[in-house]
């Protein structure tokens, strides 16, 4: 993806028989026709896809020891609204999916840079149970494992409060980032109400900053706004949900060797 300006698809594997049937497994594409990057994109919905994430784990796991190297997992994490609310009934800022008020309802995971689990948790937490993805909370509780994200750390603490999923060694994004470029190069003053105001680097900035010069679009306003929670989510907001975490795992992964991390 080096270098191309970012087209990107997610192409179903499974027959589209059923048009509004979830997501169950695609192809991320992502760059353009002479550098192009596929991602192999698993879904998982609500405690019943328990062996799903256990399958991909594994399948995962038992890839990497195959190509040995550094053990570095981009996270992602989408808020969404409670379950059968609707926009209309929620007043206020609090009527945005994305509100810092809101639960965590879906993540996408990218572990080797060839796959990606979007899990979407279901009803489990009305009924006050932990989700049953005991192989994710092993993963994700390995110490060897280096879980990278745009404030990661925040939301490790949030995970670990409402899904029960500790992670165990988490890496600031844009931390590995400065360390690697520079903190001018990532976080930039501006100025805001005739105050100077230093802001970090977006995801897409960041790709362009890190990954030489790879041109990556802002995902559209109604994906940005869209909800995690929606019983019925669009391939759209999966395809990017699993953007998202392939690049914060391609950042992290370059940042992290450029410094010398102990990965």
């Amino acid at each position: 993806m080096r270098g191309a300006a970012e087209e990107i698809t997610l192409e179903r594997e499974e027959p589209k028989d059923e048009p509004r049937r979830a997501l169950e497994q695609g192809i991320l594409r992502i760059g353009d026709r002479l550098r192009e990057s596929l991602v192999d994109v698993t879904c998982a919905y609500w405690d019943d896809d328990e062996g799903v994430v256990r399958d991909w784990v594994r399948s995962t796991r038992r890839d990497h020891r195959r190509r040995p190297g550094p053990l570095v997992a981009g996270l992602v994490a989408f808020r969404g609204l409670p379950p059968g609310s609707f926009p209309c009934s929620v007043k206020g800022p609090r009527s945005h999916p994305d509100h810092p008020s809101h639960r965590y309802r879906a993540i996408a995971l990218c572990l080797g840079g060839s796959r990606v689990l979007f899990y979407q948790e279901g009803s489990w937490h009305r009924r006050r149970k932990a989700p049953k993805i005991a192989a994710l909370r092993e993963l994700l509780a390995d110490r060897e494992l280096s879980v990278v994200g745009i404030g990661m750390k925040s939301a490790a603490a949030k995970l670990e409060a409402e899904w029960g999923l500790r992670v165990e060694r988490p890496i600031e994004l844009r931390t590995a980032a400065s360390r690697a470029f520079g903190k001018e190069a990532v976080w930039i003053p501006k100025h805001v109400r005739g105050a100077i105001a230093i802001e970090g680097l977006e995801l897409e900035k960041l790709a362009t900053l890190v990954l030489e010069g790879t041109r990556v679009e802002e995902k559209p306003r109604g994906i940005v706004d869209s909800d995690y929670g929606a019983n019925n989510l669009t391939d759209e907001q999966i395809m990017y949900a699993a953007r998202d975490a392939y690049l914060h795992f391609e950042i992290g992964l370059k940042c992290l060797r450029m410094i010398g991390f102990p990965t």
